[in-house]
């Protein structure tokens, strides 16, 4: 995943943030108000042409199959931005909705949850 921007977080309109604690969870907060974070925070802001919406990217991110890809790509308890920045973002399903809805986004990849919390490639 790469479109990152550069600017200033005051200039940013929407960003997302990540909520940061003990866990190694991918657990995100969309903002569109400018809140101002003071605890120490994980803020992305997509450039202005990143094909998915900041609202969606936040939804996706904080997903149980994103966190399972985080888990079997990762093997950290911290969460760093340059490992955000390798996960698999498959625009081309999230272009053009408003909201995510993982089962969706699972069907258009052909992949299933299988019952212990793992994810396999449909048969």
């Amino acid at each position: 995943m790469s479109g990152w921007a550069r600017g200033s977080l005051a200039e940013a309109l929407e960003s997302v943030t990540q909520a940061r604690g003990s866990s190694s969870k991918l657990c995100f907060f969309y903002d569109d108000k400018q809140r101002f974070i003071l605890n120490s925070a994980n803020i992305l802001i997509p450039d202005e042409d990143f094909p998915v919406s900041t609202k969606v990217l936040a939804e996706v991110l904080s997903s149980d199959y994103m966190n399972w890809v985080f888990s079997r790509i990762f093997n950290t308890h911290r969460i760093l931005r340059s490992d955000l920045e390798l996960l698999p973002i498959h625009n081309q399903f999230l272009e053009a909705i408003s909201s995510f809805n993982e089962d969706d986004y699972l069907n258009k990849l052909n992949i299933e949850k299988s019952n212990n919390r793992t994810y396999r490639i449909k048969r």
